[in-house]
C-alpha cells in the first residue's frame, strides 16, 4: 500500500509539474503566431527572388479563416521539408489561437474560392483567382 502512495504521489508530482507553464495572453499568442508568419514569408523567398516563371513556384494552404483560406507562395528552390515542417508548426499555433481566443472577422473581405494558380506579375509571384 505504501508503494502504491508513492507512485500516486509521483504521478501528481509530475502532472503538477507539466501544469505550470505560464498562460499567454492574447496579445503574446497573436504576436507569437505572427512572428511564425513573418519566418513563414521570409523563407518563401517571396520578396527576394525574381518570378519569371510560375512553374518555378508552389503554394500551400497556412489555415481557415473568415469562410475562406489564406495560402502563402513559395519558390521550389528553397528546403521545402523544412518550410512544410514550419507551415505545419504555424496551422497548429493558428488552430490553438482560433480555439483558445475565438477569431472575429470583419465583413470586408471577398472570397474568390482557392487560388487557381500562379502567375509572374512585376517579377513577383501572385495568385490567380477564377473569379464568378
Amino acid at each position: 500500500m505504501r508503494i502504491l502512495g508513492i507512485i500516486l504521489s509521483g504521478v501528481f508530482f509530475i502532472i503538477a509539474s507539466c501544469s505550470n507553464d505560464r498562460e499567454t495572453t492574447q496579445e503574446e499568442d497573436l504576436a507569437q503566431l505572427n512572428k511564425m508568419h513573418q519566418e513563414l514569408r521570409d523563407l518563401s523567398q517571396i520578396d527576394n527572388y525574381s518570378c519569371s516563371d510560375p512553374t518555378e513556384w508552389k503554394y500551400v494552404k497556412l489555415g481557415d479563416i473568415c469562410g475562406g483560406e489564406e495560402n502563402i507562395i513559395y519558390s521550389k528552390k528553397i528546403n521545402t521539408a523544412t518550410f512544410l515542417e514550419k507551415v505545419d508548426r504555424y496551422k497548429r499555433h493558428f488552430e490553438r489561437y482560433k480555439k483558445k481566443w475565438g477569431f472575429m472577422c470583419g465583413n470586408y473581405l471577398i472570397y474568390w474560392g482557392p487560388p487557381s494558380g500562379i502567375e509572374c506579375y512585376e517579377n513577383k509571384p501572385r495568385f490567380v483567382y477564377n473569379k464568378p
